[in-house]
């Protein structure tokens, strides 16, 4: 395995047996703004090169087959700490935290010549945290940046529950999802 997450280009995963490449794109702002706004399909099926994309949708396709929109969450989930460095729900508030104080952010990164602009989804995430770690004075504040970046995705958002959020009922996710294949076009 290598030595930390994976760069933007090819991000190679098996689902049932067979291997399948997301195509990373080299835009970290697009692929943080995914995690910020929670498109999770954007990522998969949405960056599948095009032999995993015709095979990944193939198993879409089959009502009684193993992929649906509940194992494309899960992908994303499992794939996040090598496209982000990061669990998904962290990379999100990360990139929420640095959308929202945008200015700050970007002149802190001039301060440590870092250009937000060409930096991976990975780098970004680093780079929002030692930001944010930056501003902490002492050990306690250290400890409540992590635990408020690092707790848990709230529980409507855990695996087997019922409750539902806002914007995350079936009907939600089913429109979400038809979208999102409006967008990739016919075919896939």
């Amino acid at each position: 395995m290598p030595l930390g997450p994976a760069r933007p280009g090819p991000l190679t995963f098996t689902l049932e047996g067979a291997p399948y490449t997301l195509v990373i794109p080299a835009d970290g702002l697009e692929v943080c703004e995914w995690a910020r706004v929670g498109n999770w399909y954007a990522l998969v099926p949405g960056c599948l090169d095009q032999d995993s994309s015709e095979r990944f949708y193939g198993l879409l396709g089959d009502p009684y087959g193993p992929v649906g929109l509940r194992a494309c969450a899960r992908l994303v989930h499992r794939l996040a700490r090598a496209v982000y460095g990061q669990e998904w729900h962290v990379a999100g508030r990360l990139a929420a935290t640095a959308e929202q104080h945008w200015e700050l952010f970007s002149a802190w990164t001039v301060t440590v010549s870092f250009d937000p602009e060409a930096a991976s989804a990975h780098r970004l995430c680093s780079a929002v945290y030692s930001w944010l770690r930056s501003g902490c004075q002492e050990e306690k504040d250290v400890r409540k940046l992590e635990a408020q970046l690092y707790a848990p995705p709230p529980l409507a958002l855990r695996r087997g529950n019922k409750a539902v959020l806002p914007g995350f009922s079936k009907d939600d996710q089913a429109a979400a999802w038809q979208q999102a294949l409006a967008t990739l076009g016919p075919g896939g």
